[in-house]
């Protein structure tokens, strides 16, 4: 496959949100099934069709940011149409998964990161540093996708519970990225925290919304989530690492960043052990 169509998906975070979408198919059943397979399958090409789009929307923007010059549109290397019908057809299929699934509540999640992601997030970015509280909305929703095709609810408290928990992460994670590359979204129009309200301000936000990512996985073993009291320490212990890490790094967004991702892959990971282990 031409590599620049995986990074028109933005290869890394769709591995990501498939990863995602599994734990909550494993949270509603760890036997695996069709269903479990679709829910992901899913998740993932929703991903990879909204990533196109976006990258479609802002070809002339990431055109002025060196972080994404190189991508295949602003560098010349697909035209913009061709980018446009690999979007198209990707979500396509996504939505023809979902429909031959027949789970109304999936068609409303599928519907609402589409249009939460490129119709709502992407525009508010030219007005509003705010606009990553709306794209953290799209990010919680893989494993309510995983879930509720595996058959479950999406007022499920377990799943409601750990999509709250992406959703506060998402927050920080969009503040700390925006803030690594605030020089690069000055050129091409993009809102930020800092140049907004200043680093002070932008400071502060980010260690507000740190704390409370970092205070509701404390929340996450009494929800319900875990199977195993064993999975409940490991995850308390993980969660003080995180802790740990936020003070060690909260004054350098670079490791902050990845110190966030790490936290959140550990998370997911431990969860779909602790189910797996259910079946031995």
């Amino acid at each position: 496959m031409n590599t620049d169509y995986l990074k028109l998906i933005r290869f890394k975070v769709t591995i990501l949100v498939g990863l995602s979408a599994f734990a909550g198919t494993c949270l509603f059943s760890p036997v695996i099934s069709e269903k479990h397979l679709y829910g992901v399958l899913a998740a993932v090409l929703l991903s990879a069709g909204c990533s196109a789009l976006n990258q479609w929307q802002e070809r002339k923007e990431d055109f002025l940011m060196e972080r994404t010059r190189d991508r295949p549109l602003p560098s010349g290397r697909m035209k913009p149409e061709e980018a446009l019908m690999f979007a198209c057809i990707i979500l396509a299929v996504a939505f023809t998964l979902i429909v031959r699934m027949k789970n109304p509540q999936l068609f409303i999640l599928g519907a609402a990161a589409v249009i939460v992601y490129n119709l709502l997030y992407t525009p508010m970015k030219k007005r509003t540093p705010f606009a990553l509280m709306t794209g953290s909305v799209s990010g919680a929703f893989p494993p309510l996708i995983g879930f509720t095709a595996a058959g479950g609810s999406i007022f499920d408290t377990r799943i409601m519970a750990v999509s709250v928990v992406l959703y506060i992460w998402q927050t920080p994670h969009f503040a700390l990225l925006s803030e690594k590359y605030a020089a690069d979204y000055a050129r091409a129009g993009f809102k930020t925290l800092s140049g907004t309200y200043g680093s002070l301000k932008a400071q502060k936000f980010t260690d507000l919304w740190t704390s409370a990512y970092v205070t509701s996985l404390f929340f996450i073993p009494m929800s319900g989530v875990y199977s195993h009291t064993i999975s409940s320490w490991i995850h308390v212990g993980l969660t003080i690492g995180a802790f740990v890490l936020f003070l060690k790094y909260r004054l350098l967004p670079s490791k902050a960043f990845h110190s966030l991702n790490i936290t959140m892959g550990l998370f997911f990971i431990l969860l779909i052990a602790d189910k797996m282990l259910t079946l031995i």
